[in-house]
């Protein structure tokens, strides 16, 4: 078994509505500070999450992933982040383990995004895919 970076770019159509649903059903006061930022793991059933879903399933390369959660950062100003971090492999009810893939959608204001030592300045829009890929 190869192991091997995987790291994808491109951008949703719906970014705008995406945003406008994320602050219309989310206050404010449910974001948690966690490290330098402010963070919410949301349910899979609730509006935010499906619209999450439904902006993101026709991305061709988003097909053959299993969605395991959603999670949204929220920064304030320049001055929050997110500390450079791994995600554990994850493990099914049958004993399979599989890597993870993080996908992340940009919205707002520009902000700087870095993987491992390289920098993207990440538009209102654009989204990455990216973490450890395995070939059987």
């Amino acid at each position: 078994m190869t192991t091997r970076r995987k790291t994808i770019f491109g951008e949703i159509k719906n970014a705008d509505e995406l945003l406008a649903c994320i602050k219309s059903y989310i206050p404010d006061e449910d974001f948690k500070l966690q490290y330098h930022r402010l963070g919410i793991n949301l349910e899979r059933n609730s509006i935010v999450s499906l619209k999450i879903l439904e902006t993101i399933k026709d991305i061709d390369y988003l097909q053959h992933y299993m969605i395991g959660g959603i999670y949204l950062n929220k920064y304030t100003d320049g001055k929050m982040y997110a500390p450079m971090h791994n995600h554990r492999k994850q493990k099914t009810n049958d004993g399979i383990v599989f890597p993870t893939h993080q996908f992340i959608i940009s919205l707002g204001g520009t902000r700087m995004f870095k993987i491992g030592k390289k920098e993207v300045n990440m538009k209102h829009g654009d989204t990455v895919l990216f973490g450890t890929s395995s070939s059987w």
